[in-house]
This record gives structure tokens, sequence and C-alpha cells, in this order.
């Protein structure tokens, strides 16, 4: 089976918003993936697998509605994944710690924390607690804060991960690729934060740049690690490839 398909308006869809309608493409590009990979489709004389389907689009905010509605259906995908660790959703989650430490005082702050897979509450736990969740989260950040103060941010990831960050990340689709991210990341901030004696305003600013930075070159530091990759569905700017490398591919966004 070759398929190289693109996908249009879901013919269920009624008119409304651009979002909307990305949602509805999003949604049936994702089941109509789950549906070749368990239909016993071949490929080479071998069963389809994830690594055999790739989808491409221009933005990767569509890819990455992409990937969040295959994990909805149980399918392991990755974004770019030769690309930059800095250029995921765990460097946005170390930001979002970063930023709690460098503020733990802060309720903002500390509350979206809270949402992060360091912590792992959901948005639904955090609307239905009282002020007492809020206290006990802040003395956490607190903690957290004073632990990178006193012994480097190895020993906060090593606290997070006694907490159950490791648990909660494996229990989820993406977890293996999301847990190798953390820690990449926690490496690279563990290295700046000895050479360079930084500390929470410090790794803050550096994490912006890295996270900022639009470089096409991608050093050996901030490439992605993980050989697991190679057997999910891959998600790829049509920048990086022009898929036909891919038996399979899907393009969901060419309307645009």
């Amino acid at each position: 089976v070759v398929r190289r398909t693109e996908m249009g308006l879901a013919p269920h869809a009624k008119p409304g918003p651009v979002a909307r309608w990305r949602d509805y493409v999003a949604t049936d590009l994702a089941r109509d993936i789950k549906k070749l990979l368990t239909s016993g489709a071949r490929f080479d004389g071998r069963p389809v697998r994830p690594g055999d389907v790739a989808v491409l689009a221009a933005r990767r905010n569509d890819l990455f509605a992409a990937q969040a509605a295959l994990a909805e259906v149980g399918v392991r995908s990755v974004v770019n994944s030769a690309g930059s660790v800095f250029d995921t959703p765990a460097a946005t989650e170390w930001l979002t710690l970063l930023e709690a430490l460098e503020r733990p005082h802060q309720s903002t702050r500390v509350r979206a924390c809270a949402l992060t897979s360091f912590i792992g509450h959901t948005a639904a736990e955090l609307d239905g607690g009282d002020s007492d969740l809020t206290d006990q989260l802040t003395d956490r950040m607190r903690e957290l804060s004073d632990l990178l103060a006193t012994r480097g941010i190895a020993a906060v990831l090593e606290s997070t991960v006694i907490a159950g960050l490791t648990q909660r990340v494996l229990g989820r689709v993406d977890g293996e690729r999301m847990l190798t991210d953390l820690h990449h990341i926690g490496e690279a901030l563990h290295r700046v934060s000895v050479e360079e004696r930084q500390g929470a305003l410090g790794l803050l600013t550096w994490l912006r740049e890295q996270v900022a930075d639009d470089k096409q070159e991608v050093t050996s530091e901030r490439t992605r690690r993980l050989d697991s990759d190679a057997q999910a569905v891959q998600l790829v700017t049509i920048h990086g490839s022009k898929g036909l490398q891919y038996p399979i591919v899907y393009l969901p966004a060419l309307s645009d």
C-alpha cells in the first residue's frame, strides 16, 4: 500500500472559524492513520509500521496538532526527530518550571507549573482546588527553589523524579519522547549552571535564548536523542523534507 493523501475539510464539519476546521482535519487525520495501521495493510512484503508514515505541513503548529490527535487514538509520533530539543514541549515545560522557581511566591507562575509533567496536576484539579492547594503548590515551589540555590538544577530534577515524574510521563503515549527531552534539557541546564554559576534567573534567561534561537544549524547538544523515533509516525515540515523517503505521506494542510 502506498498512499499520498491530501486531507480536506471533513464532510461532517460545519462552516466555522479556521481553528475549528483545523481541529476536524487533525482528528480525521489521526483516525485515518490509526485505521491504516490496524488494517493489516502491507508494504514491501511486511505490515505497515508507524515509521512508514509521515505527515508533512508548512507550520509546526499543524504538526503539534496532529501529534496531539494521534496521541488521543494511541498512535505514537514524533515532530522533526532530528530537530532541536529546545523546540519541543519539554523546553516549554522547563521554562514554566524555571519561571516558578525564579518567583515561587507568584501564584500564577506556581499554578502554571502545576500543570507541567514536573508536578502533574490537571486543569480540573486546579479549578476545583481551594486556597490550600495553591498554598501546597507554593510550598513545593519554594522547596524546589531552595534546592536549586543550594544543590543545583540536577537536584531539582532528581526531586521531581522521586515525586513521580517518570511514572507520570511514561504513562502517556508520547512519554518516552517527552522524558528523554526533559532529561536532555536538564543536562544542558546543569552544564550551564556549573560552568557559568547561574541561578534560577540566569538559567531562565539562557533557556529563553535557546528556545528563541531560530538558526537552521543544529549542534550535537541541541539534537534530540531517541533511537525509537524511527518507529513512530514522522511529523515533518515541508522545509525539512519533501516526503519522498517515506512510503506513506499525508498532507493535511496542503490546501492552505
